[in-house]
């Protein structure tokens, strides 16, 4: 029944993915410009199905390794650099830009201006 009740139905879905490819896509351009080996992964519920009316977009740079950067992720100092790198090259199409540094994952938070679609964008959560 949960999965009923929270699941996007036929167009709503369609919606939901076509939007979710294209922010991967653009968040892939910038991570492309950071100069840090590694990938953009989407998780949460727009990718487990359950979705529901008013639910965010999760997103997290993992990096691969090679280079200066902390290789588990974990300091401060490394997602601080991350963060400044992603807002430097966040195109104009993501508004409402908003830091959370205090949170357990610290995050950025934003808007995708043509869907409305809210994202969470965490570096190095490999829990996700």
């Amino acid at each position: 029944q949960l999965r009923e009740a929270c699941a996007a139905t036929g167009a709503a879905q369609a919606a939901f993915d076509a939007a979710s490819a294209r922010i991967l896509q653009k968040l892939e351009a910038v991570v492309a410009e950071l100069g840090v080996p590694g990938e953009v992964h989407g998780f949460g519920s727009l990718f487990s199905g359950l979705q529901c009316q008013g639910s965010d977009l999760d997103v997290s740079f993992l990096s691969s390794g090679g280079g200066d950067e902390d290789p588990d992720g974990a300091s401060k100092a490394f997602r601080t650099e991350i963060f400044s790198r992603v807002l430097r090259h966040l195109p104009d199409c993501f508004i409402n830009v908003t830091r959370v540094f205090k949170a357990t994952t610290p995050l950025l938070k934003f808007t995708d201006a043509e869907s409305g679609l809210e994202i969470d964008f965490c570096a190095n959560n490999r829990l996700g």
